[in-house]
């Protein structure tokens, strides 16, 4: 969770302020199955909190996602990823 309060310290983008509350949410709601449209930083929100509850992630992402794609082992379809 650290690097999501460093990244709302150094970004003033108006998401920002709102991604501890989506880890939050991920992890509170003990999430096994979630879907996003995301573009960055979102994705790497939920799949951090989804580490902690053991879930899957579905997403539509734009090429910005493509080293999280690596980085986190998930597989492309033509629907989205899976991880």
């Amino acid at each position: 969770m650290s690097f999501i309060l460093e990244h709302v310290q150094n970004r003033k983008t108006g998401m920002s302020p709102h991604y501890p509350t989506l880890y939050s949410v991920v992890v509170g709601l003990e999430t096994k199955t979630a879907f996003e449209f995301g573009t960055g930083f979102s994705t790497k929100t939920i799949l951090e909190a989804l580490d902690i509850t053991g879930g899957k992630l579905y997403s539509i992402s734009t090429n910005e996602t493509a080293n999280l794609i690596k980085s986190y082992k998930m597989i492309p379809t033509t629907n989205g990823i899976i991880r």
